[in-house]
């Protein structure tokens, strides 16, 4: 997958602000973020006057600017910007349509510094077609992607359009999730209308498979029952 970055950005978190070993030699492909402020957001400290080089897709080191001699032609100049980790998005609606996930999301994401995002509901094709299409593609400006699918329901209201996958017992649940598992969704949710032992089937089945379960908390159960069945997240508190 394509990865991205960005002056606002510090995708790999690998490398250490502040080297002390400079490579004798850098290589004509490698991209230099001169005079850039680096921020650690884990100490809070701020760091002025780094140049980052990148090789590849990876961040290969973070160096005072007087430490190194790069040439003029090869640098990015970045004074008075700032460098931080890529963000996530952790709650995204955003791969039914391939070509408007391609053509528009993707872009403003990557646009306003969010280099992942955690799909939570796209209809299934669209998330597979996405997905090849990136693969066919590695200049694709795409974020990196976790997706759910369809939303695993009781029931289909006129509202969902066609998000729910509707199980009705857990006899679907055994039948289907496999197909989701088979096209490369990463995680399972959950939503509003499942029965009991239709949910702990799915919850079941992750544990069986090393398949997160996230999602709503649905009304045949407990939060407390969800919880200690081991679903990862609740998204919402609904009544």
């Amino acid at each position: 997958m394509h990865t991205c970055y960005y002056l606002a950005l510090a995708l790999f978190c690998g490398a250490v602000v502040g080297c002390t070993t400079l490579p004798s030699e850098f290589d004509a492909n490698d991209q230099f973020i001169r005079d850039v402020s680096v921020i650690d957001v884990e100490s809070g400290l701020i760091t002025d006057g780094q140049t980052i080089v990148v090789r590849g897709s990876e961040i290969y080191g973070i160096y005072d600017s007087d430490e190194i001699d790069v040439p003029p032609t090869a640098i990015t100049r970045a004074t008075g910007g700032f460098a931080i980790p890529g963000l996530w998005d952790m709650h995204v609606h955003a791969m039914s349509d391939a070509e408007l996930a391609l053509d528009y999301n993707f872009p403003l994401f990557v646009a306003n510094g969010i280099v992942g995002i955690r799909d939570m509901g796209s209809v299934v094709d669209g998330v597979v077609e996405t997905r090849s299409r990136i693969d066919q593609n590695d200049d694709r400006l795409a974020p990196q992607i976790y997706a759910a699918g369809p939303l695993l329901d009781g029931q289909a209201l006129p509202w969902y359009g066609d998000l729910p996958l509707v199980l009705s017992s857990p006899e679907d649940a055994n039948r289907e999730l496999p197909k989701l598992r088979a096209a490369g969704i990463d995680f399972f949710k959950v939503y509003d209308g499942l029965s009991a032992d239709t949910y702990q089937a799915i919850l079941a089945y992750g544990r069986e498979h090393d398949v997160p379960v996230a999602g709503h908390v649905p009304k045949s159960v407990t939060y407390k029952t969800a919880a200690m069945s081991g679903q990862r997240t609740f998204e919402h508190l609904s009544p």
